[in-house]
């Protein structure tokens, strides 16, 4: 569903401009009824509050994998075969849009240069948090975990560093099994911070300083979908979405770019043009990150864990024969 988040509202901010997500509720006195609506759904929709629970998810997932585990180069060549091959193959429609310098297209590819595909930024972050990730099961520190959240949230507030700011996010997915079970199934603090989750920067605005916070609300809602799983999770179209959600967010803004439909830059039209470029460009997105998945992902995954059996694997030693050196 987080995914979905960010394919809609990249499509309301194409449309619409990133200043659009300046106003708040305090602005809505005297804005047109269409601005109004189009700025809740872009809260309900809230791309960047999205990707920030995929980031706390992926440090859940990520630190839960290495659970009793001794931390080793297995890891990361796992995230190697995971992430990189979607995202060359995804990096090729960009490179044919854009027609970057060789050197952009190389950096594009392997997820260095976010230039031509804008959401690469969050694989930057993504492999910043992997490796932290690997260091705080490496030393077996949960507490560690708490303490690195708290000085990366001040210091990334501190100096205004955007990077420092989103790593909290894996230390308190790292951090869910500790939330006592008492809160982590209390649906009242499930219901609190999906209101926090969806509506924070409606009231107060968009902007960096209010990341952890929205962090924060993702760690509780998290926590929760991990002690009260429920069948929701176990239905054809949600597994579905979480196969494909990786190559989905990669793709997705060519397509959206490809398929945007504008009948005007004010009014109904708005509303219109952001409704129909939803509803031609998630779904024919959807189509390509299945065939990315299917294709590419889920064969990359599988060479990877094939490769890490054969490593693992020790030559025979010859058999000694006495008399004979």
């Amino acid at each position: 569903m987080a995914a979905l988040s960010v394919a809609v509202g990249h499509c309301i901010t194409h449309l619409t401009g990133l200043s659009f997500y300046s106003n708040t509720i305090a602005d809505f006195g005297s804005m047109a009824a269409w601005q109004i609506v189009v700025r809740i759904t872009s809260s309900v929709f809230n791309a960047d509050a999205a990707v920030i629970l995929f980031f706390v998810l992926s440090g859940h997932v990520l630190g839960r994998s290495l659970e009793g585990k001794r931390p080793s180069i297995d890891y990361f060549v796992r995230r190697v075969f995971r992430l990189m091959p979607a995202g060359i193959v995804a990096a090729v429609p960009f490179v044919w849009y854009f027609r970057p310098d060789v050197v952009t297209a190389l950096e594009t590819a392997i997820l260095v240069s976010h230039s031509a595909n804008g959401v690469i930024w969050s694989l930057q972050v993504e492999w910043v948090g992997s490796a932290l990730i690997f260091v705080l099961a490496y030393i077996g520190g949960r507490p560690l975990a708490l303490a690195a959240a708290l000085f990366f949230a001040w210091y990334g507030v501190h100096t205004a560093n955007w990077m420092l700011i989103l790593l909290p996010a894996f230390c308190l997915g790292f951090l869910v099994p500790t939330l006592p079970m008492i809160f982590a199934r209390s649906r009242v603090l499930a219901a609190l911070a999906l209101a926090v989750y969806l509506f924070t920067d409606l009231i107060y605005g968009r902007g960096q300083l209010l990341r952890p916070l929205d962090m924060l609300a993702a760690f509780v809602l998290v926590a929760h979908i991990n002690a009260r799983p429920g069948w929701l999770l176990q239905t054809v179209p949600v597994r579905f979405m979480g196969d494909v959600s990786y190559p989905f967010y990669l793709i997705h803004t060519f397509v959206m770019m490809l398929t945007t439909v504008s009948f005007g830059a004010a009014g109904v039209a708005v509303v219109a043009s952001i409704g129909l470029t939803a509803a031609i460009s998630v779904p024919l997105a959807l189509v390509f990150a299945y065939g990315i998945h299917r294709c590419v992902e889920m064969p990359a995954v599988e060479f990877g864990n094939r490769l890490l059996r054969a490593m693992r694997k020790q030559p025979k030693q010859p058999t000694a024969v006495p008399g004979v050196r």
